[in-house]
């Protein structure tokens, strides 16, 4: 059982790694002059803290609950939102998600 408790803090140290980065691009979009992380980043700030934060660490508390009752896969749901939004600020491309809207 000393396993599974072990991969709790993987999961909880990815989605306080996107919680500082939400945060940190929550300040910049309230117009704090702090050097950019991704320059495509604070058009998905919700993203971050919503699916990011949010979910991986909701899900991580399902999964305890559940791991305790047997079932050790119920920690692929917040693995997987968590390297999502690991994976969005990665990829967060200059320009990307910028809010313009397209003619046509």
């Amino acid at each position: 059982m000393p396993s599974v408790q072990r991969a709790r803090y993987p999961l909880l140290l990815l989605s306080l790694a996107v919680l500082l980065i939400g945060a940190w691009v929550g300040l910049l979009r309230l117009g704090w002059q702090l050097p950019p992380l991704r320059p495509g980043l604070p058009a998905i700030h919700g993203g971050l803290m919503v699916s990011g934060f949010l979910g991986t660490v909701i899900g991580l508390e399902r999964a305890v609950t559940l791991a305790a009752l047997g079932k050790r896969w119920t920690y692929l749901a917040p693995a997987l939102t968590g390297v999502g939004a690991w994976r969005a600020n990665m990829r967060c491309a200059p320009g990307a998600h910028a809010g313009k809207r397209r003619s046509g």
